[in-house]
This record gives structure tokens, C-alpha cells and sequence, in this order.
């Protein structure tokens, strides 16, 4: 991906108008329409179209996320490149994004409104992101600014650097995104971890410095604009509303209608908030001391009478089953509305059951949080039934609630026969065995689902036999989470087995278990065939350095393995020493967590001599060990010629001043190292007088002590 033309969409952001723009809005009253049709309305016409639309389609006939085919290839579509004389897509839409002349993007209406459809079904991502550009723009970021335009970034620094170079002028940008969205399922370029900014992202510029002569870094953090710059693609067009209200005339509701006319009961500080937000996107609503009663007034102003608002935060209130009537008799009425969250509130099996209910004739809302609301077996029946027929819901939290295996079985139903659900969070409940099994036969069934938490229940080997049967023949889970379970080692073993085949998951937790050493060897057994996984947490087990060694054997062979935890085990210092030799050879890990793991100065010098020949570990992560100030040395001679790692955790692990005198020395020459923490250590003033030397000559790492 970093060959040719396509390096140019990364690197772009010099092209952003400096002006502020008039806000992006008309393609949403476009009808959903086939990509080729979507394309064919664009003028001037693109070279090669129908080629590069028949290509874009046949790459995404089985879709994830929730997204149909035409909403998948809009994006691949996007990520394609032309031949170098001709413009690609990504070109083109920027181009008319950035315009001031907003009638140059209505012919790309259709288009917009079909990719922007799947941009927002895809779920957001909080974290730190990177863009460039070959150039100086430090005195033009001043406090805020918008980027019209689409803007594709990285996940780090590194790869950014290879788009920019690492000579001449040029800047770059480390971002805290709140809404990135990660496109890699549905791009053309498969192996790369693109992340995608919306249309009129929205960013505040947090702190700016040159670390070195002609590099220029802006640090810059994504917030929610204070007016809508772009309108949601599910403000719908006049026809999808007849169509959504015509599916749903059979139903009938038992509910009764409680909102035909404005409500009596009156709080004067609520409409106060909803009158000043009444044009924006995003509302919030959270810690307000909210009752039922104030959810009348919200359904009837910000439900049905509302046609801005697309996500509204309702968690850590006082709302019962009788509020929450009252936004299921909204939601039935609502066109707009995609994300409803109401974590932390007592909506109960009653409540549910108005939800469910609400869900049935729903056709907008993408994302459901009842997290924590006292919600039993009989609340996820009515859950379960509704996702049966429910053809729009993507993510739906039911974490911290009473779900026992009743409960999951409803669930697991209506997984079945449901087709959009693609996020189901089930932590935090009551499910045992019994339960697993109903949902891993639901799994093998589910052509939809890719991630599930089922962390901080009640499986056992038996329930992880029955999910490892289901990984075995799912193919499209990729993030399972199954930890603080009661899985032993034999449940590592038939997890491990099912590994071997399956050819989806990205993801796998099983930390907080009772897995020792015979369990580690099955899975860095499965390391060696799996083709797939990249992050495995195995934190807070019982692996000694036998099983360590298995993991390194593992870590030896596989190709697709970044991230790997290990925190709280007894893996030692001659444990490190397996993990350590295999780091030499391992291609693919970039995080090493291995805090908590009675690590002395002998395990610290295996892994300094592993960072003088590794080529890809980014962080690395021994806080809480016992390597003192001679494996400091150790540590600190190996960074002298890595050129890779990017922040090394050393916090509470008995350095002194002769510690924080080496790495004072070591590290000043250091370009690639951001972040060293070493607090909660020993270090007294002469210590701390090398690390203030050291944060003066080395401008690009942040110390912590």
C-alpha cells in the first residue's frame, strides 16, 4: 500500500480549506440505491467505471459489520486506485467535500449517502491515530478547525512515517479520534489497518513541537462540533419512510399510545438543554437525575418530533420500566435516531419488554446500551424475540444484568434467525454451561455476529467445548472475549483445537482463568497453524515458564500475531528467556505485556538482547517486576539499537538512581522511543536530575517518573 498514488490520500490534509464551510446536507433525502447506480449519476463521468464497480462488488459479496453488499463495495470503491493518469474516487469526493461551492457534490449525492450509510454502521473507535503531510502547516493549526474532507490514517507513527519519509519538511499529526472508523474489512488493500475520519470531523489542537530539525508534530483531539456540519444519512428520504412504515403495518402494538400531544408534566432545566441542541446530532442526557417522567418529554420532543438527532445518551439515571415506555412509544414514530444508550438505569424485565416491542417497528436504530438495568431471563425473552424480526440493529450491550441460561437461550434464538447483529455484549451475567451451549449453536448458525463478550460469567470446559465446536464451523466471529470464566486447562484444550481451524477470529480472550502451563502448550500450539488471530490476552492465569516456552514456540512460527498479554502469570526470568529468543525471530508482535511476572535483572537482559534484533515490537510492557537497576542497564543497552519500540513500561519495579542514570545515558540518542514510564520506583533527586538531562537532549520522549 505504500507504493504509488495511494500513499497521497494519507498525506492530503494540506489540501483542507482553511475557511469554515456551510454544512454538508441534501444527500440524505436520496433513496438507497445500487453502487453501479449510485456511480452512474456522478458528472462528469469516471474512467473505467464499470470495470472498477464490478470489481468493488465481487470483493464484497459477504460482507461484515452489518453491511449489505452495495454498502461494503461503496467502500472498497473508495479505497480502489486508478491508473496513474486518471483520478480515483478518494480524489474526486475530496475535491467537491472541500469545495465552497456546495452544488459541485450533488451529483455524488447517491454515492454519499450509500458510503456514509456504511461509514456510520461501523463502530466507532477511541483511540490515538496518525496523519501527514510533506510540509510545514505548524502555524496554520491555531485552537480548532474542521477537515472537510474524508481523512484516512494509521495506527501509528511508524507506518505514517513511511507515507511522509523520515527526511525533508514535513508534519505529522497524532490524533485522539472518538468516531474513526476502521475499513480494513471492506478494502481494497486487506493487509493494511486504514482508519477513516467522517466529512467535517471536528478537532482541537492540544499542544504542537518540532522534535527535530524539518519534523513538525501537531497533536490535535477529535470533540463533537458545536453545530451539525454534516447531516446523517438517516434523515431518510420521503420514499424509505413509506416503505419502513408500510413493513410494519400488520404489527399490532399493545402498548398503549402515550404520546399524542405534548406532555403536562413539566422540567424546566431538561427543555432548556433540548432548546439549545434542538439542531445538533448528538445529545447528552447523562447524569441528570432523569425519571420517568422526563422521558415523556424527551420521547415526545427528541423522538418524534426531531429530525437532527442521531445518538442520545441517557445512562446514569433514575428511569424505570414506565420511562422507558415512553421512548418505545417514541422510537416506534422515530426516523433518525441510531444510537439510544441507557446504561445504568432500572429498566427491568418490563422495561425490556416495551423495547422490544419499540425494536419491532423501528427501522433506524444501529446501537442499543442497557448495560447494568436489572434485566433478567424473562427481559431478554422479549429482547431475544424482537431480534428475530429486528432488521437494523448492529450492537446490543446487555452487560451487568441478571441473564442466567434461560436468558441466554431466548438470546441465542434470535441470533439465529436475526441477520444484522454484528456486536453482542454479554458480560457480567449469570450464564453458565448450559447457557454456552445454546449460544455456540447459535453461532453456528449466525451468519452475521463478529464479536461477543461473555467475560465475568459462569463457563466452564464444558461451555468452552460447546463454543469451541462453534468456532470450528462460524466463519464470521473475530472477537470473542471469555475472560474471569471457570475455564481450566482442559478448556484451553478444546479451544486451542478449534484455533487450528478457524479461519475468522481476530481476537481472543481468555484471561482471568485458571489456565496453567498444559493449557499455554495447546495454545502456542495452535499459534503455529492459525492463520487469523492477532491479540490473545491470557492475563491473570497460572503459566510458569514451561508454558511460556510453548507461547514462544508459538510466537516463532505464527504470521498474523501483533498483540500478546500475559500480565499477572509466573512466567520468570527463564521464562522470558523462551519468550525473549523467540523475539528475535518473530516478525509480527508489536505489544508485549508482561507486567507482574516475578521478571528479575536476568529476564530484563534476555529481552535487551531480543530489542537489539527485533524488528516489529512497539510497546512493551514490564511494570511491577523486580528488575532493578542492573536490568535497566540490560534494557537500556538494547534500545541503543532498537529502532522500533515506542514506549516501555518500567513502573514499580525497584529502580534507583544508577537505573535512571543508565537509561539518562542511553536513551539520548533514541529517535523511535515516545513514552518511558518509570514512576512509582526509588528514584530520588540525582536520579531525577539524569531523566530531566535526558528529557532536554531527547525532545521526541515523554519520561514519566
Amino acid at each position: 500500500m505504500s507504493q504509488g498514488k495511494i500513499i497521497n490520500r494519507f498525506i492530503d490534509a494540506d489540501k483542507e480549506p482553511t475557511k469554515t464551510l456551510t454544512p454538508i446536507e441534501g444527500y440524505e433525502k436520496k433513496d438507497l440505491v445500487p453502487v453501479e447506480n449510485a456511480m452512474a449519476e456522478i458528472e462528469p463521468p469516471i474512467h473505467n467505471l464499470r470495470t472498477m464497480v464490478w470489481t468493488a462488488k465481487r470483493n464484497s459479496r459477504n460482507p461484515s459489520d452489518g453491511l449489505t453488499s452495495d454498502e461494503s463495495a461503496s467502500i472498497h470503491l473508495y479505497t480502489l486506485e486508478w491508473p496513474e493518469i486518471h483520478q480515483s474516487v478518494y480524489t474526486l469526493l475530496n475535491e467537491k467535500l472541500r469545495s465552497e461551492k456546495r452544488s459541485e457534490i450533488q451529483s455524488w449525492y447517491s454515492y454519499l449517502k450509500l458510503f456514509l450509510t456504511a461509514l456510520y454502521k461501523l463502530p466507532s473507535l477511541k483511540k490515538t491515530i496518525w496523519r501527514g503531510i510533506r510540509g510545514n502547516v505548524f502555524d496554520l493549526y491555531q485552537e480548532d478547525f474542521i477537515w472537510w474532507g474524508i481523512s484516512s490514517c494509521t495506527e501509528t507513527m511508524k507506518v505514517m512515517e513511511k507515507f511522509v519519509g523520515r527526511s525533508g519538511i514535513r508534519t505529522l499529526f497524532m490524533i485522539e479520534c472518538i468516531s474513526g472508523k476502521a475499513i480494513k474489512s471492506h478494502s481494497f488493500y486487506k493487509d493494511e489497518n486504514e482508519i477513516l475520519l467522517m466529512p467535517g470531523t471536528y478537532l482541537r489542537v492540544i499542544d504542537k513541537w518540532s522534535p527535530a530539525n524539518d519534523l513538525y508534530i501537531i497533536h490535535l483531539q477529535e470533540e463533537t462540533p458545536p453545530c451539525q456540519l454534516v447531516v446523517s444519512p438517516f434523515n431518510q428520504s420521503s420514499s424509505e419512510l413509506n416503505y419502513q412504515a408500510t413493513s410494519v403495518q400488520s404489527y399490532e402494538s399493545k402498548t398503549t399510545t402515550l404520546l399524542p400531544s405534548p406532555p403536562t408534566y413539566k422540567n424546566r432545566a431538561l427543555q432548556q438543554m433540548i432548546d439549545e441542541n434542538n439542531n445538533n446530532s448528538v445529545l447528552y442526557l447523562s447524569n441528570e437525575q432523569l425519571i420517568d417522567d422526563d422521558m415523556e418529554i424527551v420521547s415526545y420532543y427528541l423522538l418524534r418530533n426531531n429530525r437532527t438527532l442521531t445518538t442520545l445518551y441517557l445512562e446514569n439515571n433514575q428511569i424505570g420500566d414506565k420511562g422507558v415506555q415512553y421512548l418505545a412509544e417514541g422510537l416506534q414514530k422515530n426516523k433518525t435516531l441510531i444510537t439510544l444508550d441507557l446504561e445504568n438505569n432500572q429498566i427491568g424485565d418490563a422495561g425490556a419488554q416495551y423495547l422490544g416491542k419499540g425494536l419491532l417497528r423501528n427501522a433506524t436504530l444501529i446501537t442499543l446500551d442497557l448495560e447494568n438495568n436489572q434485566i433478567g431471563d424473562e427481559g431478554a425473552q422479549y429482547l431475544g424475540e424482537s431480534l428475530q424480526k429486528n432488521s437494523t440493529l448492529i450492537t446490543l450491550d446487555l452487560s451487568n444484568n441478571q441473564i442466567g441460561d434461560q436468558g441466554a437461550q431466548y438470546l441465542a434464538e434470535g441470533i439465529q434467525r436475526n441477520t444484522t447483529l454484528t456486536t453482542l455484549y454479554l458480560y457480567n451475567n449469570q450464564i453458565g454451561d448450559k447457557g454456552a451451549q445454546y449460544l455456540g449453536a447459535a453461532l453456528q448458525q449466525n451468519i452475521t455476529l463478529t464479536t461477543l463478550f461473555l467475560y465475568s460469567n459462569q463457563i466452564g470446559d464444558q461451555g468452552a467445548q460447546y463454543l469451541a465446536e462453534a468456532l470450528q464451523k462460524n466463519t464470521r466471529l473475530t472477537t470473542l472475549n471469555l475472560s474471569d470464566n471457570k475455564i481450566t486447562d482442559r478448556g484451553a484444550v478444546y479451544l486451542s483445537e478449534s484455533l487450528q481451524k478457524n479461519t475468522t477470529l481476530t481476537t481472543f480472550n481468555l484471561s482471568d482463568n485458571q489456565i496453567r502451563d498444559k493449557g499455554a502448550q495447546y495454545l502456542g500450539e495452535s499459534l503455529q497453524k492459525n492463520t487469523t488471530l492477532t491479540e490473545l490476552y491470557l492475563d491473570n492465569n497460572e503459566i510458569g515458564y514451561k508454558g511460556a516456552q510453548n507461547l514462544g514456540e508459538g510466537l516463532q512460527k505464527t504470521t498474523t500475531l501483533t498483540r500478546l498479554y500475559l500480565y499477572n502469570n509466573k512466567i520468570g526470568d527463564r521464562g522470558v528467556q523462551h519468550l525473549g529468543e523467540s523475539l528475535q525471530k518473530n516478525t509480527t508482535l508489536t505489544t508485549l505485556d508482561l507486567r507482574k511476572n516475578q521478571i528479575g535483572d536476568k529476564g530484563a537482559q534476555h529481552l535487551g538482547e531480543a530489542l537489539k534484533r527485533n524488528t516489529t515490537l512497539t510497546t512493551l510492557n514490564l511494570s511491577d517486576n523486580e528488575i532493578g537497576d542492573r536490568g535497566t542497564q540490560f534494557l537500556g543497552d538494547g534500545l541503543q539499537k532498537n529502532m522500533i519500540l515506542t514506549t516501555l513500561d518500567l513502573r514499580k519495579n525497584q529502580i534507583g538512581d544508577k537505573g535512571a542514570q543508565y537509561l539518562g545515558e542511553e536513551l539520548q540518542q533514541n529517535i523511535t522511543l515516545t513514552t518511558l514510564d518509570i514512576s512509582k520506583n526509588i528514584i530520588a533527586e540525582r536520579g531525577a536530575q539524569y531523566l530531566e538531562k535526558l528529557k532536554k537532549k531527547n525532545k521526541t520522549l515523554n519520561v514519566f517518573w
